[in-house]
Parts: C-alpha cells; sequence; structure tokens
C-alpha cells in the first residue's frame, strides 16, 4: 500500500506533536503494478484492497479524514507538486505558508514552481482537468500559519528532502524535455546551504 498524507504537524515538545492543517482528505491506495495485477494475484490484490479500506477507515475514525484511491500515482504527484512549490520557499524563506500566501514576490515563485512541476507530471503522462491548477493553489493557501517539514529541518539543520522533490522533478523534466529553471535554482540552493552546514 502507498500513502499520501495531507496534514502538517509540528514538535512543541518531547512528546507533544501539533496538527497545524489539514488541507484535504489523505489518500492511500495500490501501486499501479498491484492494481493492475494478473490474474492468479487477483487474491492478493483483493486482500490488499481490503487492508487499504480497513486502514482509511480507522484513520478516518480517528479524526484524520482518509480516501481510498484507484490511482496512489495520481496522488503521489499531486502531493509532490505542492510540496515542491511551497516547501522550498518557505525553508529559504523562513516564512510560515501564510506569510508565501500574502507576499507577492515570493507568491509569484510558489505559481512558478507549481506550473513546472505540472508541466512535468503532463509530460509524464498525467492530465489534468481545467481547475486543477486552481485546486492546488487553494490547497496551499489552506495551509495557513504552519512552517513546512522543510522549514522546520532547515532549522534544524538536517538535510532536506528537496533533492528527492525538486530534484526530482527537475530531473524528469530534463528527460521529458521541460524546462524546471525555478525548480534547478531551488535544488542549488537548498542543496548549497546544506553544504555549508557540513563544512561548519
Amino acid at each position: 500500500l502507498r500513502m499520501i498524507a495531507n496534514y502538517g504537524v509540528s514538535r512543541d515538545a518531547d512528546g507533544e506533536i501539533h496538527l497545524a492543517c489539514m488541507p484535504a482528505a489523505n489518500a492511500i491506495g495500490l501501486p499501479r503494478a498491484a492494481a493492475d495485477g494478473a490474474a492468479d494475484d487477483a487474491g492478493k490484490e483483493g486482500e490488499a484492497a481490503a487492508a487499504a479500506t480497513r486502514f482509511a477507515e480507522a484513520l478516518s475514525r480517528a479524526g484524520l479524514p482518509t480516501d481510498v484511491v484507484d490511482d496512489i500515482r495520481r496522488a503521489e504527484w499531486k502531493k509532490t507538486i505542492i510540496n515542491g512549490a511551497i516547501n522550498p520557499v518557505s525553508a529559504i524563506t523562513h516564512d510560515t505558508v501564510a506569510q508565501c500566501v500574502a507576499t507577492p514576490s515570493i507568491w509569484a515563485t510558489v505559481e512558478a514552481l507549481l506550473d513546472e512541476g505540472i508541466a512535468v507530471a503532463k509530460a509524464d503522462g498525467h492530465e489534468w482537468d481545467a481547475g486543477f491548477r486552481d485546486g492546488l493553489l487553494e490547497y496551499i493557501r489552506g495551509v495557513g500559519a504552519h512552517k513546512t517539514s522543510m522549514e522546520q529541518d532547515v532549522v534544524a539543520r538536517r538535510r532536506t528532502e528537496v533533492a528527492f522533490i525538486n530534484g526530482r522533478i527537475a530531473a524528469i523534466g530534463d528527460m521529458k524535455g521541460v524546462p524546471t529553471p525555478t525548480h534547478h535554482a531551488m535544488l542549488g540552493l537548498l542543496e548549497g546551504m546544506e553544504l555549508a552546514w557540513e563544512m561548519t
């Protein structure tokens, strides 16, 4: 099973986690290879689908709404595009998401990252409806006064996920012939920051 978590948390103290936001339901599903499995794997596929349903129901009862989705790969792309747009910007500026939204020059960078991510996902075979972009922007606006996990990593001088998020979007863009200059810039800036930590 794969799951996309759509909530933001912060660690207030040892043993204390604060749920800051949940702009959309979580998503859980089977990887495409399993979902399209051969007939002789139908039993295992059915067990996995049942497990996904049970897990989603348990999380929803606990106050974390979770949906079972048919195409988890599409959900992965959606979350990657969002994280690739807001996480590095908040990490570099040390702003909350709400502050990034409210600052026109910063928000323009977020939108540029978002547009590049959508273009790369499309080149990778994922089509989006006309309201997809606006929906992603609304998701980001709904996060509010939350410091992203990447910003929290920077404050703690932990290695960030920039290579796995922006680096991956940029790499796929390079392979598909889709320009991603803003993602490359975020990758270079944050990896440079991480290198500086190692030298001090």
